[in-house]
């Protein structure tokens, strides 16, 4: 029910009483050329209610708009059942000075931006939610400087109206705007028509290009509604802006932003590539997946032929696993990252061999040897690009990109381990044990690994752009219940610890003595006792670390006597071979 005068005069007292002089310049035809929908109802937090009223007694409006709002529509029109993560408030009437006043006053700002005067853009809240609500005042971002887009401005108005306001959204879809207090939804741009028709369309050309990046946004929300198509009007406005050069001078990590959401929120990641192939986007700023394109793979092992295509469906098949496995964002992340990479190296590895057999020519036989660990060297250099280079650490971590090329590095070593020990009758749970311990120096494990194995194998449907489901993958479930089952059985951990026996456990063994080469070699030792769980803690790694120091110490001195050059030069040796432990025998 609407609030009386007297209600709304009192409120708004109060409110001056607690933040001081509050300056209100919300239009006075602010719902002026916007069709409404009535009792659409939302479901909202309390925490979101209380700060709408807040505004509304100060004499502002505080409305619903993005994801929330449209993961409504798509619900009720589509009887969806998207879940959304977190509010966005934009407020109206009310001073950028005046609304930080107001949410600092009733809660602490976590993270976000916000920026004091015009260059007002977001405060991020939590208000005791698990997900944040984002506060914002409509904007305008101009354009700086010569060319597409040597840089932004953005000015704050609250005096907009609403359609003024919904104007600058990306795609129509997300235009609409809720109001919780009376249930009235706003839809200036037609965004409940575009949910019908499933279109992913530009809200308003003019806005669109200020912000280059929005091209990105349409592949992200491509992958996110995989039932939703992009009309062929948006596709070429993107191409043109492509083609212009408009999208040159994006930061990495913007740039990064929307492929992550597009990895990490899509139903199928394949479509957002396939826009970007569509307009340019990859052969222009990722050459590297554009020569994936007509990359021809051998057909016996590939029936879906091209590598571009056996990626695409990898990605979707990766996409389906983290859902199936419960990831959380980040290995999410990590496991798309990798399934977007893990053939890169293909063209690079890619040779025809001729196949004989008693001396009788079979076939012509495409092969990639060496694609998988040439491939990771590829990926951390596509990482890069969507990481400021003047800033190392900053974008994808370092931590994880070596994870993710870890990952691409040994895609194909799960199915090949189950071959050596199912074919040919060999013992492979050191070999499995030792690879887990390299996988954790690289921050990742088995269990991940095995999943991106698993991604690769789905990828190959030669009938459909679809990715198989795990059971029609030949050997699939086979190898995975071998890893599992070996994991159990035989002690061999997925996720491997560091190293127990360190570099400070091995100096403590003799203080005296320089560092050096000898410390390495001791720490190798140590860990090859670990992969055959002859050590399991720290106190029995410190013994074992004592042992090998006294026998190859005593070796080498019985070979060089007190010449410290020979001594090293002999460390040195055993520090470069696989397992010095052999030097004992």
């Amino acid at each position: 029910m609407p609030r009386s005068e007297a209600d709304t005069a009192q409120s708004w007292t109060e409110g001056m009483s607690r933040y001081g002089d509050i300056e209100c310049v919300l239009a006075p035809d602010i719902e002026a050329n916007c069709p409404k929908e009535y009792d659409f109802t939302i479901e909202v937090p309390e925490e979101v209610l209380f700060v709408c009223r807040e505004i509304r007694a100060l004499g502002g409006k505080a409305l619903l708009v993005g994801g929330s709002v449209r993961d409504t529509i798509i619900n009720k029109v589509w009887d969806k059942h998207i879940k959304f993560k977190d509010f966005d408030i934009e407020v109206y009437g009310i001073d950028p000075e005046d609304l930080i006043r107001i949410v600092r006053n009733n809660y602490e700002v976590k993270e976000g931006r916000d920026l004091v005067g015009k260059s007002f853009q977001v405060l991020n809240i939590y208000a005791g939610l698990e997900y944040p609500i984002n506060i914002s005042i409509p904007r305008e971002d101009s354009k700086v400087g010569e060319g597409h887009t040597k840089g932004f401005v953005t000015s704050s108005h609250p005096e907009y109206t609403i359609k003024e306001a919904a104007q600058r959204r990306d795609i129509t879809i997300n235009s609409a705007a809720y109001d919780p207090l009376t249930g009235i939804l706003y839809d200036p741009y037609g965004a409940i028509d575009a949910v019908q028709r499933q279109s992913i369309e530009v809200t308003d050309k003019e806005k669109f290009v200020e912000d280059a990046l929005r091209v990105l946004r349409i592949a992200q929300f491509a992958a996110r509604f995989p039932d939703f198509t992009i009309p062929p009007e948006t596709m070429e406005f993107c191409k043109k802006m492509v083609s212009e050069g408009m999208l040159d001078e994006l930061s990495a990590n913007r740039v990064r932003d929307e492929v992550e959401k597009m990895l990490t929120k899509g139903e199928k990641p394949s479509l957002g590539m396939k826009f970007l192939l569509q307009i340019g986007y990859i052969e222009k700023y990722w050459p590297e997946f554009y020569n994936l394109v007509d990359l021809y793979q051998d057909m016996e092992w590939h029936p879906e032929i091209y590598v571009w295509e056996h990626t695409l469906q990898a990605m979707d098949a990766a996409a389906k696993i983290a859902d199936r496995e419960n990831l959380d964002d980040r290995q999410r992340k990590r496991l798309l990252y990798a399934a977007m990479g893990h053939d890169l190296a293909k063209l690079e590895t890619f040779d025809v061999i001729t196949v004989y057999e008693c001396d009788k020519l079979i076939r012509n036989r495409i092969v990639t040897r060496g694609h998988e660990e040439k491939g990771g060297p590829l990926t951390r250099e596509f990482l890069k690009k969507l990481s400021p280079k003047d800033e190392p650490n900053a974008g994808i971590s370092l931590e994880d990109r070596e994870a993710i090329v870890a990952l691409v590095e040994s895609h194909l070593k799960p199915k090949y381990f189950w071959q050596e020990a199912t074919e040919k009758n060999i013992n492979m749970s050191r070999a499995i044990r030792k690879y887990a311990r390299r996988l954790a120096m690289k921050n990742t494990n088995w269990y991940m690994l095995s999943l991106l194995a698993e991604a690769d194998q789905r990828g190959r449907n030669g009938k459909s752009d679809i990715p198989m489901e795990r059971d029609q993958v030949e050997d699939l479930v086979a190898w995975q219940l071998w890893l599992a089952e070996i994991s159990s059985q035989q002690k061999v951990v997925l996720d491997a610890p560091a190293h127990i026996c360190n570099s400070d456990m091995v100096k403590s063994l003799v203080p005296d003595r320089r560092p050096g080469p000898w410390i390495g070699v001791i720490i190798e030792c140590v860990y090859q006792d670990e992969i055959d769980l002859l050590v399991t803690n720290p106190e029995e790694a410190a013994e074992r670390a004592a042992y090998y120091f006294e026998k190859l110490n005593g070796k080498i001195l019985e070979m060089v006597g007190d010449n410290e050059k020979k001594q090293r030069s002999l460390w040195d040796f055993l520090k470069k071979t696989e397992d010095p432990r052999v030097y004992l025998v």
